[in-house]
């Protein structure tokens, strides 16, 4: 009876020790630094000329501004 709480206690260790692993490595892979710049292929501007450049695709750009009256330009920046 023993040994079979202790196990259990182990397993249960052992699986708090892995989520907190695994927390800690989306932690760290997940942040970016607050300046940081994406550039992807595609930018939005909109009607006071700010440009942001958060879209792989044309598509994906154009879905963002519809209705908003902005439009999609490639990259100046990008190396494509």
């Amino acid at each position: 009876m023993v040994a079979v709480r202790t196990e259990k206690l182990a397993i249960m260790k052992l699986g708090h020790l892995a989520a907190a692993g695994a927390f800690v490595a989306v932690a760290l892979i997940g942040s970016v630094p607050a300046n940081a710049q994406v550039n992807l292929a595609w930018c939005s501007t909109d009607k006071d000329g700010a440009m942001n450049c958060l879209y792989p695709t044309l598509a994906a750009c154009e879905a963002t501004v519809r209705g908003e009256g902005g439009e999609c330009v490639p990259n100046p920046r990008s190396p494509n």
